[in-house]
């Protein structure tokens, strides 16, 4: 097998809810790390599961400038992004 290297572009929108705006985008970085050995042996496992055999084998992230997003995440996926929203939790 031969090894091969990727850069890609990646735009997220991060939902924060703050008491201070100027402490939200602190917190933004820390849900933007690399993948954990686990979490990558799992897209691995995944992809050979559905026929892609072609193995991760390091994941490295450089995280920008954090800035405020003045529009809506339906802008976002009109241009072909993926969002992911967690479940709400229950405050019961």
């Amino acid at each position: 097998m031969k090894d091969f290297a990727f850069k890609v572009y990646l735009v997220a929108l991060v939902r924060v809810r703050a008491a201070d705006e100027s402490v939200a985008p602190k917190v933004v970085p820390t849900v933007l790390g690399a993948p954990s050995t686990v979490e990558i042996g799992l897209a691995n496992e995944n992809n050979a599961a559905t026929g892609r055999h072609a193995t991760i084998t390091d994941v490295d992230f450089s995280i920008g400038s954090v800035k405020p997003f003045g529009g809506k995440g339906s802008e976002l996926a009109a241009h072909g992004a993926l969002m992911f929203r967690p479940p709400s939790r229950s405050t019961r």
